[in-house]
């Protein structure tokens, strides 16, 4: 069991060496974000991002790390009320400039100001390390309904040989982010209130590595 929370570790931590390598980007050079992911992703980057929405529905729809904002217009026709949060005030301008619907929030995932039960569902893609802190999973059961999911964009790998992916190929063999398959894996948050599984999903670019989880009703755990 050690040895596979290890390998989930090094999945995300992989994708934490690339977040601290760009770590200006969160800054400074917030404006350069997403023209920068489009040079080096292409289209892949999207794809991996949203192979999981249809798992995303309900009133309020929180995303954790939700970075310039550029999910926040497609969440909107799944929820009435669509929240960001991240801990970067320079990303937060970037987003509330696309998209005035939604309501952006700085803070941390692992202090998230917002009344228990309030979300209906949740969406973090490419988390770092936070996404395994104890905190982290405490505050996700708090703020999720009864019923209400989890969905993590962990990790990809690319399955495209068009030449256009050749960046990404570079970074997954420099930081050896191609995890292991994630039914082997231990569950990414571990709260008793939360029941999750490994899914995989395939998109035209690659294999993307998904933990969702269910926040389970007080009275089943009772």
């Amino acid at each position: 069991m050690e040895r596979q929370h290890d390998t989930l570790t090094v999945a995300i931590m992989a994708y934490q060496w690339l977040y601290r390598g760009l770590e200006w980007l969160y800054s400074r050079g917030a404006r350069l974000y997403d023209p920068l992911v489009w040079l080096l992703f292409g289209s892949a980057w999207r794809e991996w991002q949203t192979c999981a929405l249809e798992d995303i529905a309900g009133e309020c729809v929180l995303e954790l790390g939700c970075g310039t904002g550029a999910l926040s217009a497609l969440l909107q026709p799944r929820a009435r009320l669509v929240i960001g949060i991240d801990r970067s005030r320079a990303m937060l301008r970037q987003a509330r400039r696309k998209q005035k619907a939604a309501v952006y929030l700085c803070a941390d995932a692992r202090a998230l100001p917002l009344r228990s039960g309030t979300c209906s569902a949740i969406l973090c893609t490419f988390p770092s390390g936070y996404i395994l802190d104890p905190e982290t999973a405490n505050e996700v059961a708090r703020v999720l309904s009864p019923g209400g999911n989890i969905v993590v964009v962990v990790a990809a790998k690319l399955t495209s040989w068009h030449p256009r992916y050749w960046p990404i190929r570079l970074l997954q063999r420099v930081l050896q982010a191609s995890p292991a398959t994630p039914l082997h894996m231990p569950a990414l948050l571990d709260h008793p209130m939360l029941q999750g599984a490994w899914q995989h999903r395939t998109t035209p670019t690659g294999i993307v590595y998904v933990w969702i989880g269910t926040r389970i009703p007080e009275h089943v755990l009772g």
